[in-house]
């Protein structure tokens, strides 16, 4: 299959996901009973505004490749280097960040994505439906599915635990979970203001055809603002698209967190990249910046904060991890999938740490302003009373 037939098909399916945002989220908003209940607060406030993000990046994405296939790239003129004298705003972005095609990668990629995607059929939360929550695992399909590789290098198979995964709902990783390491014992970790008391245990059921899982058990509980200490001695801790969200007090999330771990225990982090190659197209071409809009759904429905890499690194690092795999992913591959996510324009940060030492907390100068150093150094969460 030579360029411009692999940039045709990933066109295609780009358009064609785009086309069904609209229906998917016109459905979203029929959902009943004690799942609308727990939606209006948590799930169906990320979900929606997930979809929304993501319905802008692809159709960026789909503008893009459209001037690949209909320029003299798309004829087979591929090359990896740019003119000297082309400022980036006036040359092809592809070229400019030296980006290389391997149309390998992307059907490597897009397998994996698909077998996710088979996994996760006909799964849903109790009260939703597979239609409902199609969209959203369509476009988190991959992150999953590399999620679990990258566990699979760190946690050896059959190996028995606990693992803790933070933002559980809607569990859609979780089922991957039991069914890629089904001896470890897994609990989740959500919130749903108004809903549950602060502190306490819950469950909530799910509907999945292979019978990996029938109910998910989780703490509820604010973790910019509630103590999980209680919960010590966990073997590993998922803390995935969830940092993103925090307003108040990021770092005291993340020590709040890590606290959790044993010694030795495995941190397991994603999160958006601002780097993202969507957003460097669309700041070069003075169309928007990366900030996500105000949210209707509150402060927590939207990206308060997205996180360069050495950011990240430094966050991790001065909470006690030890940094063991930092690097980005895409959403929907491409054939610059792999060239991208080398040079850290993928779409999502992933990283491993463990916890090597004592749990500390530090607040540093790059996240926090206008506070006295008396409340940086404090111990109390840093959130409205």
């Amino acid at each position: 299959m030579n360029n411009s037939q692999l940039l045709s098909d990933t066109l295609a399916e780009l358009k064609r996901s785009t086309g069904n945002y609209g229906n998917v989220v016109a459905q979203r908003k029929g959902l009943l009973g004690r799942f609308e209940h727990l939606a209006k607060r948590g799930l169906r406030k990320l979900i929606l505004r997930h979809l929304e993000q993501q319905r802008e990046i692809n159709q960026l994405v789909v503008r893009a490749l459209e001037e690949l296939v209909n320029g003299a790239r798309a004829q087979g003129k591929i090359t990896a280097e740019p003119q000297e004298t082309s400022a980036p705003e006036q040359h092809n972005l592809i070229d400019y960040l030296r980006l290389t095609a391997d149309s390998q990668y992307a059907l490597a990629r897009n397998r994996l994505r698909k077998s996710i995607l088979d996994r996760l059929e006909g799964c849903t939360p109790d009260g939703a439906t597979p239609a409902e929550m199609s969209g959203y695992f369509g476009e988190a399909a991959l992150r999953f599915g590399v999620t679990i590789e990258m566990l699979q290098q760190y946690v050896p198979r059959g190996a028995q635990g606990k693992l803790l995964e933070i933002g559980s709902n809607p569990y859609f990783l979780t089922l991957l979970l039991k069914e890629s390491f089904p001896e470890l014992d897994l609990m989740g970790v959500n919130y749903f203001e108004g809903i549950f008391p602060p502190n306490s245990m819950q469950q909530q059921s799910v509907i999945d055809p292979r019978r990996r899982l029938s109910e998910v058990t989780f703490f509820h509980a604010d973790i910019e603002r509630h103590n999980l200490e209680a919960l010590a001695n966990f073997d590993i801790c998922l803390f995935c698209e969830v940092l993103e969200h925090l307003p108040f007090d990021p770092a005291w999330a993340l020590f709040n967190i890590v606290r959790t771990l044993r010694p030795g225990g495995l941190l397991l982090l994603t999160t958006p990249n601002p780097a993202r190659l969507e957003n460097l197209e669309k700041m070069l071409r003075h169309q928007a910046t990366f900030s996500d809009p105000v949210s209707g759904y509150g402060i927590h429905g939207r990206h308060n904060r997205e996180y360069a890499a050495s950011e990240l690194v430094d966050l991790c690092s001065g909470t006690g991890l030890t940094v063991l795999e930092a690097k980005t992913i895409d959403v929907v591959p491409t054939i610059y999938s792999r060239s991208a996510e080398a040079k850290g324009y993928g779409a999502y940060h992933i990283i491993v740490a463990r916890l090597d030492g004592v749990p500390r907390l530090i607040r540093p100068n790059w996240l926090y302003r206008s506070f006295t150093p008396e409340r940086l150094t404090s111990r109390t969460p840093l959130t409205p009373s």
